[in-house]
């Protein structure tokens, strides 16, 4: 339903539809790699954004998965209805952080830099995943106390999530092409899920030989680095700027 409501309805700006054929099969694929060469991978702010979904990809699809038996196993009980109401209770805080986005990035002469807020972003959700990890690593037995903390935490990387999911699209969205938006956006998620493919498997297996608050160590090392990423993209906004800024004053 979502799809046939999005196929019909949703129109992105700057495309123009062509028909496709067996005969220009080869060219328009040639194409689209080209567009994403050229407006994603070469271009000095989307790059390490790219980097990012990659770093990122690693640990967000195996810590949503993992979480689930982790926390039944911090709290030594097998109620299963908690996780349930614990992945509602994340889907609230993501909407909440969707909603803060705009009293966070502010308007006018006060707005913040998005690279700014996604480096923001990045540690804390780094932080909050250690944290997450710590609780398992301190032991002291199964029980409320733990599995609450881990809750908590959990809840408060739903919030980061929220707020940075939003501002990342937005950034990225500014620095694209309209026409070429589908194209590169698509070569993000595929390094998101280039991440995925790698992360699940390895940090799973660190799970099995280790613990799973090893793993979740690792994964937020991972996360560590995204904010570093985002420094880079902001400092080739700062020479794109600086760049545009000597043109303009450059005596005619």
């Amino acid at each position: 339903m979502a799809f046939l409501v999005a196929a019909i309805l949703v129109q992105d700006v700057g495309f123009t539809p062509r028909p496709l054929k067996l005969s220009t099969f080869g060219h328009e694929s040639r194409r689209i790699f080209d567009a994403g060469v050229t407006y994603g991978w070469r271009s000095p702010i989307i790059r390490p954004l790219l980097w990012s979904s990659g770093a990122g990809g690693i640990f967000f699809i195996f810590g949503w998965y993992v979480w689930q038996p982790y926390v039944l196993e911090l709290l030594g009980r097998n109620y299963v209805w908690l996780l349930g109401v614990v992945t509602a209770a994340f889907s609230v805080m993501g909407i909440a952080g969707n909603a803060l986005v705009g009293r966070i990035m502010r308007e006018g002469p006060d707005r913040r830099e998005p690279w700014r807020v996604l480096a923001a972003a990045g540690w804390l959700s780094a932080a909050l995943t250690f944290g997450i990890a710590a609780v398992g690593l301190v032991g002291g037995g199964p029980g409320i106390l733990p599995a609450g903390a881990a809750i908590v935490l959990w809840l408060a990387f739903g919030l980061v999530f929220g707020v940075s999911g939003p501002v990342r699209m937005a950034y990225i969205n500014t620095y694209i092409p309209s026409a070429q938006r589908a194209t590169v956006l698509s070569l993000d998620a595929f390094f998101a899920d280039a991440g995925g493919a790698g992360g699940q498997p390895a940090l799973g297996w660190l799970s099995e030989r280790a613990s799973i608050p090893v793993a979740w160590l690792v994964g937020g090392a991972f996360l560590a680095t995204t904010p570093l990423l985002y420094r880079a993209s902001g400092r080739a906004v700062g020479r794109r700027g600086a760049a545009a800024e000597t043109v303009l004053i450059r005596p005619s």
